[in-house]
C-alpha cells in the first residue's frame, strides 16, 4: 500500500504528464487512457509495478441505484470500424497494482460533466478525486470489469498512436 502522501503526489504528477504528453485537458473525453498511461509512468517513476486495464466500468449516479459508465462490448462490426477510422470504441481505462490488487482511476471527477453530455442526465452522488481503492474493497455503485480482449485493443491503438507521432517527428527533422 502507498501512504496518502505519496498517492496524492503521483495523482498531481499523473495529471501533469498527461496534459502535458497528449496535450489533453482533464476535461476532455477520452481523457482515462492518457491518465491510466501517465499514472503508470509516474508509479514506475516512483518505484511502484503498475499497468494499465481496459474493459468497462461503472459508477451509481444517483441514491436510486441508477448507473452510468462505459460498457466494452466486444470486438463488434462497429467497434472495428471505430478502430479502422483511428477511433477508440468504447471502454474505459484505468491503471491497477497486481500485487496489492489495487485499481487507481484518476478519470473519477470527470464523471458526472461526461454523463450529461454523453446521455443528458445528472449526477447527484459524490465522487471522489481520484479512485485507489483495493479491487475488493470499492465503493458501493463502483463496478470496474477488465478485459483482455480491450486491453489488446488499448495497446494496438497505444502503438499506433506512437508510431503515428514517430513518422511525424521524422517527416519534421528532413
Amino acid at each position: 500500500m502507498v501512504e496518502r502522501q505519496a498517492r496524492r503526489r503521483l495523482v498531481r504528477r499523473a495529471r501533469k504528464l498527461a496534459r502535458q504528453a497528449f496535450g489533453y485537458e482533464l476535461d476532455t473525453p477520452g481523457v482515462c487512457l492518457p491518465l491510466a498511461w501517465a499514472t503508470c509512468e509516474i508509479g514506475r517513476r516512483m518505484g511502484l509495478q503498475l499497468r494499465m486495464y481496459a474493459g468497462s466500468c461503472f459508477w451509481q449516479r444517483s441514491a436510486s441505484g441508477r448507473i452510468f459508465g462505459y460498457e466494452w462490448e466486444g470486438l463488434t462490426a462497429e467497434n472495428q470500424a471505430r478502430l479502422a477510422r483511428g477511433v477508440l470504441p468504447e471502454l474505459h481505462v484505468w491503471a491497477g497494482c497486481p500485487e496489492t490488487t489495487e485499481w487507481i482511476d484518476l478519470s473519477t471527477p470527470l464523471w458526472p460533466a461526461q454523463c450529461r453530455a454523453l446521455i443528458g442526465e445528472s449526477w447527484s452522488t459524490p465522487m471522489p478525486d481520484y479512485l485507489w481503492s483495493r479491487v475488493d474493497q470499492l465503493p458501493q455503485g463502483a463496478v470496474y470489469e477488465p478485459s483482455a480482449e480491450a486491453g489488446r485493443i488499448m495497446v494496438a491503438y497505444l502503438t499506433r498512436r506512437s508510431e503515428e507521432q514517430a513518422r511525424n517527428l521524422q517527416g519534421n527533422m528532413t
